[in-house]
């Protein structure tokens, strides 16, 4: 029997339903009340926190499967990377496009029903979940320090080296600053 601890990263659902992930391979799903609503257990370790679209559709990896659940936990696709998910999990676009990081040291955008829309080159692991700013930019932290900002076709913007890995996904205020952290906090603008 597997010892079964909850992740510390959740999402939640437009009708207040609480997604996580545990050490034991499952995905659970929450009423706001705390009733358990489902399981889903494909097989694999969980790379990283679930991602919720405007919708309700849930995307979740387990090993180098992203998984696209409709809200009753009914699989809708799964895409198979050629690698283990990065850590940290998907984001999902406004137009339901899907964001990750695999640890072939590539950045993903699938459609909405899961087929590669392009990739783009790192060169180094994605540690965290993609950022995304109002205009589909996509902000990527990567092992190396640095922080690349894509347009929504997987076009390199502009980035920035810190030096030092970059753990968590960047914040992006409201007027544009994109703040991210590594031995400090950076603030940053377009240039």
């Amino acid at each position: 029997q597997k010892h079964d601890q909850f992740m510390p990263s959740v999402a939640a659902g437009p009708d207040g339903t609480v997604y996580f992930v545990s050490t034991a391979q499952i995905l659970y799903a929450f009423t706001r009340d705390g009733r358990r609503k489902w399981t889903f257990a494909p097989g694999g370790n969980p790379t990283g926190a679930p991602a919720v679209g405007w919708d309700g559709t849930l995307c979740v990896g387990f090993g180098s499967t992203l998984y696209s659940l409709t809200p009753n936990g009914t699989a809708r696709w799964q895409y198979s990377a050629s690698s283990p998910l990065g850590a940290g999990g998907p984001a999902i676009g406004a137009d339901g496009t899907i964001y990750f990081g695999a640890s072939d040291e590539r950045v993903y955008a699938l459609s909405a029903t899961g087929s590669n829309k392009w990739s783009y080159a790192a060169n180094f692991r994605v540690n965290a979940p993609p950022a995304l700013d109002t205009n589909g930019n996509i902000y990527v932290g990567l092992d190396s320090g640095s922080i690349q900002v894509l347009n929504p076709q997987g076009i390199r913007l502009w980035g920035y080296s810190t030096l030092r890995s970059l753990e968590s996904s960047a914040i992006i205020g409201a007027d544009g600053t994109v703040y991210v952290s590594s031995d400090r906090l950076y603030a940053l603008t377009a240039a």
